[in-house]
């Protein structure tokens, strides 16, 4: 989708000097009590520990 966004040039406005601005961010997408699969990574505190997935996720600036 986002290489027919390209190609089609529909995002050219949001260009800044020629080139698309991304902001890349490690963002916690779901949290769980209990182990939710065998990816899950887990924190604990204070005794309690909560499982967790993490995704890297990517955004086109634009000044709007």
């Amino acid at each position: 989708m986002v290489k027919e966004l390209v190609r089609t040039k529909t995002l050219d406005g949001f260009r800044f000097e020629g080139a698309f601005r991304i902001a890349v961010d490690g963002v916690c997408f779901a949290s769980f009590k209990r182990p939710h699969c065998e990816h899950c990574l887990r924190r604990t505190k204070d005794g309690k520990t909560t499982y967790f997935h993490y995704a890297l996720v990517a955004m086109l600036v634009t000044p709007c």
